[in-house]
């Protein structure tokens, strides 16, 4: 990946807010499909039989607020003063000790840092999980039922046979704050599972939200 810099930042000014706290919480940004997103991620919490959480880039915490009512520990870290997270702290200096917590979550963030910074980062949040890691990323990737033609045949054979890699079939760039998506810039989400095993992590199953094709969610067990 050479793409380091994304709407003036860079990979060494990468702790930039990206959105404001009142954004999060506005019918524009809480469409119907966004909040389909919501409904996955708790019911992989409640999939994971967890009791304590850590929610890394809260946005509006709904999640938070739901896993607080039914009982569950809870904790949000962000860098934004103003959404009222728990924990100020940024992905490279998460100040938990390992095995923290039950789950760790990391929904729509990632991919706003470098994708060379997402070993790391997959690091980071298996050192403090002790069962699972649940993370979303963005993918451009255009479902198969939508290519027609000659595209759709590629797609038929890449599914099949995942190459040749150099097929992309992805829309445009979604954000421009974002450094990486999949589908894009040559990324797959067999990447995402092999970067993972490095890092620690075991991947038990990935999944497109069907109301809304370009959140990926990932389901990671963490090894000891």
């Amino acid at each position: 990946m050479n793409n380091i810099s994304v709407k003036n930042r860079t990979s060494n000014n990468l702790v930039t807010i990206q959105a404001t706290a009142s954004m999060y919480l506005s019918s524009r940004y809480l469409v119907p499909e966004r909040l389909t997103s919501i409904y996955y991620q708790l019911l992989l919490c409640e999939e994971s039989e967890g009791r304590s959480f850590l929610e890394i880039g809260t946005g509006n915490k709904i999640l938070f607020h739901l896993l607080k009512q039914a009982g569950k520990t809870i904790y949000a870290a962000d860098i934004d003063l103003d959404i009222r997270p728990d924990v100020i702290a940024d992905l490279a200096h998460l100040p938990f000790a390992a095995r923290t917590f039950d789950v760790v979550m990391c929904f729509q963030v990632l991919e706003h840092m470098p994708f060379i910074h997402l070993r790391r980062n997959l690091e980071s949040l298996g050192i403090i999980a002790k069962k699972q890691v649940i993370i979303s990323l963005p993918d451009a990737c255009v479902p198969l039922h939508k290519l027609r033609g000659k595209k759709r045949f590629k797609g038929i054979i890449y599914q099949l046979f995942h190459f040749p890699r150099t097929w992309n079939y992805s829309l445009k760039r979604m954000s421009s704050e974002h450094f990486w998506e999949i589908g894009y810039d040559n990324v797959f989400p067999e990447d995402v599972s092999n970067i993972g095993r490095v890092a620690g992590l075991q991947l038990v199953k990935h999944f497109r939200n069907p109301y809304l094709i370009s959140h990926h969610f990932f389901v990671f067990d963490v090894r000891y």
